[in-house]
């Protein structure tokens, strides 16, 4: 005999697609937002390297 804990595995499946096409105004903010991502810790990393002293 099974137990039951109140949520049928049906009610777990989305009802819609969990991907969806990106429109081009979002993939050009997704690639924008990455190049500054990667700029600042770029730039983080260079300020760190920086305050070493070279003694």
């Amino acid at each position: 005999m099974r137990r039951q804990f109140g949520h049928s595995r049906q009610s777990f499946i989305p009802k819609r697609p969990v991907h969806r096409k990106l429109s081009i105004k979002e993939s050009s903010m997704n690639k924008m937002g990455f190049f500054l991502g990667g700029f600042l810790v770029l730039t983080i990393l260079i300020g760190m390297l920086a305050t070493i002293s070279p003694v």
